[in-house]
């Protein structure tokens, strides 16, 4: 449509002022942003019954694009939609993973809701088997340890499967010695305490209007409120290494190449070739899952 905008584009545009009582300006679609395209073809959707309208409306025009006459079909429709609910959290994990912050606890969560996102998807078949493939492609005990001592991640700790959790405190022992080039001496019994919620009375949300970053505040309260009972905690040392011992690149590629060469690239090529120039409208936003 903006390929014809002499005549094509202004008729489109009235179709949607007739329809809505205003317009949206259209945009091209752009094939190398998650965040873009999902925007695109989530915008296309919400204007479908304009879109439908400019067709119904010039369909026996002689000129008419043999492109746009896809805007009649309804499995047209339907693919746009399953890929866009694809999509969609691929660009909320790039959203997520664009912070400074960013921890590996955050990564295991946006692993998460991929997994759940693509094994309710109709078009999951290749999603989930690459998905799982990027996910043991990393240093799992590091991100798992890093999941377990987030502190927002507390009751999700009971959703451990019992093998995991009791691999715990292995992998507090090996990763503790990494940094720190010695042998822990308390952090067994730390982390007892603390997969049995019993190591703090706090949580993140006491340290929100702090000028430090909440994560490290919390761990550095729960470190001086040891040491005020004269003891030498081991775990808020742990937690800062594996809470922090990450680059925003490195979590970003590996969530969003999962996406790269997966059945959503041939759902993505495939309407391509039937729409091409079919654009969708209005500004682009931060993706959020609806």
């Amino acid at each position: 449509m903006n390929a014809s905008s002499s005549k094509w584009l202004p008729l489109g545009e009235k179709a949607m002022t007739q329809t809505y009582g205003t317009t949206r300006k259209l945009i091209p679609l752009c094939t190398t942003r998650w965040n873009s395209m999902q925007s695109c073809f989530a915008l296309l959707l919400r204007v479908r019954t304009a879109l439908s309208v400019f067709e119904v409306t010039n369909k026996n025009a002689h000129d008419l694009p043999d492109k746009l006459i896809i805007l009649e079909d309804a499995a047209f429709w339907s693919e746009l939609k399953k890929a866009e609910e694809v999509i969609r959290p691929l660009c909320f994990a790039s959203f997520m993973l664009q912070s400074d912050n960013n921890t590996f606890a955050d990564a295991v969560l946006c692993f998460r809701e991929l997994y759940d996102n693509f094994v309710a998807s109709p078009i999951s078949d290749g999603l989930v088997g690459l998905l799982e493939k990027r996910w043991n492609d990393c240093e799992l005990p590091l991100f798992l340890l890093a999941f377990v001592l987030h502190p927002g991640n507390r009751e999700l700790l009971k959703e451990l499967h019992g093998q995991v959790a009791n691999r715990m405190w292995d992998f507090a022992l090996a990763y503790y010695r990494k940094p720190f080039d010695r042998d822990a001496r308390s952090i067994v019994g730390e982390m007892s305490e603390w997969m049995r919620g019993a190591y703090t009375p706090f949580s993140l949300a006491n340290f929100e209007n702090f000028a430090t970053p909440p994560l490290a505040a919390f761990w550095q309260e729960a470190k001086s409120s040891k040491e005020r009972a004269h003891l030498e905690p081991e775990l808020p040392e742990l937690a800062g290494y594996v809470g922090y011992g990450c680059k925003y690149s490195y979590l970003r590629a590996i969530l969003l190449s999962v996406g790269a060469h997966s059945h959503c690239s041939a759902k993505q090529d495939e309407l391509r070739k039937s729409k091409n120039d079919c654009s969708c409208s209005g500004p682009s936003t931060r993706p959020r899952p609806t």
